[in-house]
């Protein structure tokens, strides 16, 4: 068709008669119509030619929501002070597990060198601040694209983020999905673009031509009326079109998402301390109001997620994890712990993500309160279940009951948290090139005791799991019934490092610094 139509330009002599022109046009508006990608297989049941593309809106929706995602954690990152001075990417050093595909050597250049620190940091916010508004343009789509694609293959390397990475540069893959109506079923990236440019540049050719001829006056009017007579063509089917119901419903359902996702997802609070005095206190009588009812709506139909401020303070720089002492009637006792993170393979983390998880978050944000009591005495009845080989059952049948069988061997489980915390970097840095100083903080916690006595004393397991905020952590945890000479075997998972390691520290070039907190 395009053949045709340069032949058609070409061979056509410079006086044209308004017939001729009028028969152009059509042309021109009849190929953008053939274009419409239907199959030639009409429906069964409605007899009615069936389209095999796939609507756009779709696609919108996810474009404009990968963008508030960056809009939440861009803002969130450049509120916080540790990202404006370019520290953030410091506290990676300390994070178990990351640059686990870095050599040492680049490692302590990249993440242990000021200038390179605060380097990354700012080109990591600059990326995130300048995506979502690069990305629209198609003059500079490809190169923000390749700039999110480096940032999170740079996430990939440093961080444990699991697949978070992989479905973020997802979101941005849909910019590359256009309205595709060819005939033939092939994309067609450059449709919606080159056809008004072809259509624009042939008009202009027709009227140039006409213009240096006799009866200019009555070959511009003909083009004139020829082209309102398209416009109100075209004005007509997108009337007819847009009028449709199915056209009705998606954009209501778009419409509705949108509005709902961009109230729940805006990081006001963020934007408004970049906003001038009178304009935050403004914007949060506004906003809230419709902030508290679209919640409400998201939470309801499960789609809530709040504003993505994703690492807009510290970056995770603290270890948590947990021991637990197993003492049998004989004297005896073994330790349970998870087994080390550094010496697992790739397979083995991927199947013990979720169990590690749940042990880390429960050592980490779960340390000496009153609301923890039943999750660490769940913790001890599968503890106790397990290593009482069978003289510690629950009896789910009968109002959970815990039964205690005469051959039980087990004694008592204390459980203990064990943390360290990076410190943070010197207030000042004379050169940005050397080593920078690190260490660490420790804390180690009973949480829980459960002994045999207690078991005899509770009837059910839902007893266990009850606690009273008005009694100390201690005594609920039983905690205060702690055995100290169990210390020595809890010390053996601890963090703290032992005093060999110590001496061999002080020994070498390590700059860090061990500091104990009970």
């Amino acid at each position: 068709r395009e053949m045709q139509k340069r032949q058609w330009i070409a061979s056509t002599p410079v006086q044209q008669s308004s017939r001729d022109v009028e028969s152009a046009q059509i042309y021109h508006i009849s190929k953008v119509e053939t274009r419409r990608r239907v199959s030639p297989q009409p429906n069964q049941q409605t007899g009615q030619p069936q389209t095999t593309s796939w609507p756009m809106w779709p696609f919108r929706l996810w474009q404009i929501y990968t963008c508030l995602v960056y809009v939440g954690a861009g803002f969130g990152k450049l509120d916080a002070g540790v990202w404006q001075n370019g520290t953030a990417l410091y506290w990676i050093w300390y994070e178990e597990g990351s640059l686990r595909f870095v050599p040492d050597f680049l490692k302590d250049w990249l993440f242990n060198r000021l200038f390179f620190i605060k380097l990354q940091t700012w080109l990591s916010l600059a990326i995130e601040m300048g995506c979502f508004v690069f990305i629209w343009p198609m003059a500079t789509r490809k190169w923000a694209f390749i700039a999110v694609v480096v940032l999170h293959i740079g996430i990939e390397m440093a961080l444990l983020m699991h697949i978070f990475e992989y479905i973020s540069v997802l979101g941005w893959v849909c910019f590359f999905a256009f309205p595709n109506d060819s005939p033939d079923g092939k994309a067609d990236a450059g449709f919606a673009r080159d056809t008004p440019t072809i259509m624009a540049s042939t008009n202009s050719l027709l009227v140039k031509t006409d213009s240096n001829d006799e009866g200019d006056d009555t070959k511009k009017s003909a083009v004139k009326k020829s082209t309102t007579k398209t416009k109100q063509h075209s004005f007509a089917s997108w009337s007819k079109a847009a009028l449709s119901p199915k056209i009705i419903v998606e954009s209501v359902v778009a419409l509705t998402l949108l509005y709902v996702f961009f109230i729940d997802t805006l990081p006001l609070s963020s934007i408004n301390d970049f906003m001038p005095p009178p304009l935050p206190r403004t914007t949060t009588k506004m906003w809230r109001p419709a902030r508290q009812g679209i919640r409400r709506l998201a939470k309801l139909t499960g789609i809530q997620t709040g504003p993505w401020t994703v690492f807009s303070g510290k970056p995770p720089h603290f270890h948590a994890r947990l021991t637990a002492v197993i003492h049998f009637n004989n004297g005896t006792s073994i330790l349970w712990k998870l087994p080390e993170w550094s010496d697992q393979s790739f397979l083995q983390r991927d199947i013990d993500e979720w169990s590690g998880s749940f042990y880390y978050y429960l050592a980490k944000e779960y340390t000496g309160q009153v609301e923890a009591i039943p999750y660490y005495a769940s913790f001890a009845m599968y503890l106790a279940k397990h290593y009482s080989n069978g003289g510690i059952t629950v009896d789910h049948d009968n109002d959970k009951k815990i039964v205690i069988s005469d051959d039980n061997k087990l004694r008592s489980i204390s459980i203990m948290s064990h943390q360290k915390t990076g410190t943070d970097p010197p207030a000042r840095m004379g050169n940005w090139f050397i080593p920078m100083p690190r260490g660490w903080t420790y804390q180690d916690e009973c949480q829980y005791v459960l002994r045999l006595r207690k078991l005899e004393e509770t009837e059910t397991l839902t007893d266990l799991l009850e606690y009273n905020e008005e009694v100390p952590f201690h005594r609920q945890s039983h905690c205060n019934t702690y055995d100290e000479m169990e210390d020595k075997i809890h010390m053996t998972g601890t963090y703290i490092p032992n005093e060999d390691e110590d001496e061999e520290d002080e020994e070498g070039s390590s700059d860090e610094t061990v500091m104990r907190t009970w």
